[in-house]
């Protein structure tokens, strides 16, 4: 699946423009032009500094009790630059649709534009039911990328892509696995893909549909640590419900709507079917107890199948 566009085929004219933007786009983190027709994206590694409470992350990485809770390695403009092309090339190799290299230039990237993204797709679905499937099928392509042995990092629904048959992920720009057990790395995803998934559900099934289709596809061991990482976090969960009696902001509410799923007993969901080749033809945006571990997760042999 070849997706990336190289300087040496762009026109004269398009590289005047490319090289223009990149001259006028400092300090902007991210910009958008079109060049030679085809709309791009700039991002630039040298634009800002890592904010304190990341770079405070970062330093207390050595101390953290449990290896999920470990910031990605703090690195410099240039390395973060090969990591996310490092991580974009593997999605890619293993049929991931990318966004896309056009142009590097040091801490500086220049991708094309995707297809419409998981976000996008969902905020203009027609139906809750539309809605839904859509994010089931995130889910699905999650744990398909868990059982290939990759992990995001950072997975929303806005760093997803669908084209009608084929699933992609963009904005490699944490790189958990480097820091902890792969198993570990995973699992997290799936914990941060759920708070998505909360904030973007019309009903009040999905949220637990979209959880057990990720854990039908993904690796055991994965399942394993999602679940050690749902009992760290469940003290909190009752410290934050205290707090919530006072106010409940976004990030508190979306926790304690992720938490009741994750805590609630695995249900299934016989109306729920994943999403097949062209179902979005018409889903175009308006615009551009629980059992410790599920019967369902994969063995770590079948992942391999």
């Amino acid at each position: 699946m070849r997706n990336t566009r190289t300087e040496d085929e762009m026109s004269p004219e398009g590289l005047r423009d490319l090289l223009a933007l990149l001259a006028s786009s400092r300090g902007e983190r991210i910009s958008r032009a079109v060049v030679d027709d085809e709309t791009v994206w700039v991002k630039r590694y040298d634009a800002e500094s890592r904010p304190l409470g990341k770079r405070l992350h970062g330093w207390a990485t050595p101390l953290m009790p449990k290896p999920f809770l470990r910031s990605s390695r703090l690195l410099k403009p240039y390395a973060q630059v090969d990591r996310e092309l490092r991580k974009m090339e593997a999605f890619q190799r293993a049929g991931f649709i990318t966004a896309g290299l056009v142009y590097r230039k040091g801490p500086i990237l220049v991708l094309r534009n995707g297809p419409p993204t998981l976000l996008s797709l969902v905020e203009g679905a027609a139906t809750a039911a539309d809605s839904h499937r859509l994010l089931r099928g995130g889910g699905e392509a999650l744990a398909r990328a868990h059982r290939l042995g990759l992990c995001h990092g950072r997975p929303h629904p806005r760093d997803m892509f669908h084209d009608g048959k084929n699933w992609g992920f963009m904005d490699f720009e944490e790189e958990p696995e480097a820091v902890m057990p792969l198993a570990e790395a995973q699992a997290r995803d799936a914990f941060l893909y759920q708070f998505g998934v909360v904030a973007l559900s019309r009903d009040a099934e999905t949220p637990q549909s979209v959880l057990d289709a990720y854990r039908a596809g993904a690796p055991a061991a994965t399942c394993a640590a999602l679940d050690r990482l749902i009992a760290f976090f469940k003290p909190l969960q009752r410290v934050g419900e205290a707090m919530a009696k006072v106010h409940r902001g976004g990030d508190l509410d979306r926790f304690l709507r992720a938490m009741a799923v994750f805590s609630a007993p695995t249900a299934a969901t016989a109306s729920s079917k994943p999403l097949e080749a062209g179902a979005l033809s018409d889903l175009r945006p308006a615009e551009e107890g629980r059992p410790e571990r599920p019967p369902t997760c994969r063995t770590q042999d079948e992942r391999h199948r």
